[in-house]
C-alpha cells in the first residue's frame, strides 16, 4: 500500500476518533430555558450558578440592550458581558462562580440579587431582577429572555425540591406580611416563621426546617417570594435615586421611572399569598 494511502486512513481514522465523542455529547439547546420579560420584571427567575460551568443571560431576542448590571453579593459570583458594558450595547451576561471574596462590611448570604438595567433603541428603560443562587449541577447554561409569553412550563415561584432560602429575603417576606396585616406580630404564624429562619441560618437544610417548625414549603416558597419582590422594589428605587451620569443627552432618569408600578404586577399570585397566610393565622388561632 502506497505510504500517501495509509496516511489519509490513517487520517480518517483519527478524524472519526476526534468526531465522534462531540456527536455524543448533548445538544447546547438542552440546556436552555425560555422566560418572558414579564417574568423578569416580577423576579420570578432563579438563575442558578455552578463551579465550572457559567450561566448566560440572553437578551438578544429581546432587542434592548444592557447598560448597568450589578450584584448585591459580588463575593462569590463574576459579571460579564458579551461587549463592554460602557457601550450600552450588550445583550449577553455571563455568570461565574469564584471563590468566595471577603468584602468588608458585606455579609456573606446563600443567594443574591442580580439587577439589570437595559435601553430600547427608541430609548425606553427598563429594570429586570433574577435571584442568583449557587447549585452544584445546575439544569441548564443559558436563560434566554423573549419579548412575549413563554410556554407554561416555567412557575413563578421555585420548586422546593432545589429551593434555596436567604435569611434577609425571608425577613423581608415576614416584615412585609406583618406591614400588610396578613398575619399577626408574635402570633403563631409569626413565631413559626421566625422560628424557621433561625434553624435555616443555623445550618438546617430549608425542607428539614420547614417540617421542625410545621410549616408547609409552600409557605417558605410563598414568604421567600416576597421577599424577594420588596427587594426587587427596593433596588429599583435606589436605583432611581442614583446620580450616575446619563448614558446620553437624550436620556432622561426620570423617563424611566415614570410609569413603574408600586406594587408587584403578577397581582393573582400576590392575593394568592395573602389568602393563603391569612387562612393560616386564622386555624392557628
Amino acid at each position: 500500500m502506497r505510504r500517501s494511502t495509509q496516511l489519509a486512513i490513517a487520517g480518517s481514522f483519527s478524524l472519526l476518533l476526534v468526531i465522534l465523542p462531540i456527536a455524543e455529547r448533548p445538544a447546547i439547546a438542552q440546556l436552555r430555558e425560555e422566560f418572558s420579560l414579564q417574568q423578569a420584571q416580577t423576579g420570578a427567575i432563579d438563575i442558578r450558578v455552578g463551579p465550572g460551568l457559567g450561566t448566560n443571560l440572553d437578551f438578544t431576542r429581546t432587542g434592548q440592550y444592557i447598560y448597568r448590571a450589578w450584584l448585591d453579593d459580588p463575593s462569590r459570583i463574576l459579571v460579564e458581558t458579551d461587549t463592554p458594558i460602557e457601550a450600552a450595547n450588550a445583550q449577553i451576561i455571563h455568570l461565574r462562580k469564584i471563590e468566595h471574596i471577603d468584602f468588608d462590611g458585606l455579609p456573606a448570604t446563600g443567594t443574591t440579587l442580580l439587577s439589570v438595567a437595559t435601553v430600547t433603541p427608541s430609548g425606553e428603560r427598563n429594570l429586570y431582577q433574577f435571584r442568583v443562587s449557587y447549585s452544584a449541577n445546575p439544569p441548564y447554561t443559558t436563560i434566554a429572555l423573549l419579548p412575549g409569553r413563554t410556554q407554561a412550563n416555567v412557575a413563578a415561584i421555585p420548586s422546593s425540591a432545589a429551593f434555596d432560602v436567604d435569611g434577609q429575603t425571608f425577613r423581608l417576606g415576614i416584615a412585609q406580611l406583618l406591614l400588610e396585616g396578613t398575619i399577626q406580630s408574635q402570633g403563631p404564624m409569626h413565631n413559626r416563621l421566625k422560628d424557621f429562619v433561625a434553624l435555616v441560618e443555623g445550618g438546617d437544610r430549608p425542607d428539614v426546617a420547614a417540617q421542625t417548625v410545621d410549616l408547609s414549603m409552600a409557605v417558605v416558597e410563598a414568604v421567600s417570594s416576597l421577599g424577594l419582590q420588596v427587594a426587587a422594589e427596593q433596588s429599583a428605587a435606589s436605583f432611581a435615586d442614583d446620580e450616575a451620569e446619563p448614558l446620553a443627552e437624550e436620556w432622561q432618569q426620570d423617563e424611566f421611572f415614570e410609569e413603574a408600578p408600586t406594587e408587584p404586577s403578577n397581582t393573582d399570585l400576590w392575593r394568592s399569598i395573602v389568602d393563603q397566610m391569612s387562612e393560616l393565622e386564622i386555624e392557628e388561632n
